[in-house]
């Protein structure tokens, strides 16, 4: 089921900003910014859980004009609904071809790092009296942007990488070549637009 509109509002830029996402679908709820569904009978704001206060205050503002301005027949009390990432309710999640309750949790990046320390607190509750603790193993570190990668690699899979962010690893004259814009111009266009350009290339 197709929702009647759908906004993407962020201030990722420094200034808040509302976009019209178009064929809107689960893959373009950004987990740190808010997004507008209007359905017509009510509007839902989908809450990001790393979306800041001043997004959170300014998208509540903006969806309760929306509906103040609406000129399309609707009720005059048409509801508006906070919805928060992770819980989503069946009235929301219904508007979403093929809804994968996971994704979100699949999408997580988790640093290698924190994952190997977190497991050895959970096995060693109980500091050693006798003796200092002694220093973690060495744990393999993500790679670093300057580590370049070619498309085909990035493409294929590759390990230790950040996977929220493969275009990071191309050299810039093939993020040129694949984008048709440098990194810098690219990191400006809205998430939706960029997340649309990564899975274009293979690189979501």
């Amino acid at each position: 089921m197709q929702a009647s509109s759908s906004l993407q509002c962020t201030n990722a830029t420094g200034v808040f900003d509302v976009t019209e996402v178009p064929n809107f679908a689960q893959e373009d709820l950004i987990d740190d910014d808010v997004m507008l569904l209007d359905v017509f009978t009510n509007v839902m704001l989908w809450v990001g859980s790393q979306s800041n206060e001043q997004e959170k205050k300014a998208a509540l503002e903006t969806a309760q004009a929306y509906i103040v301005g609406a000129n399309d027949g609707r009720d005059a009390d048409c509801s508006l609904m906070m919805i928060k990432a992770g819980n989503e309710p069946p009235m929301f999640s219904m508007h979403f071809l093929g809804w994968d309750g996971e994704l979100a949790e699949k999408n997580k990046f988790i640093d290698p790092y924190e994952a190997k320390l977190a497991a050895m607190k959970a096995a060693n509750p109980e500091p050693v009296e006798e003796a200092p603790a002694p220093a973690p193993a060495p744990v393999a570190a993500v790679a670093s942007y300057g580590d370049t990668k070619t498309l085909a690699e990035l493409q294929a899979g590759c390990d230790g990488i950040d996977m929220a962010n493969k275009q990071k690893y191309l050299s810039a004259d093939e993020f040129q070549a694949v984008f048709g814009m440098d990194s810098a111009s690219f990191d400006k266009l809205p998430k939706w637009k960029q997340q649309a350009a990564k899975k274009k290339n293979g690189l979501f």
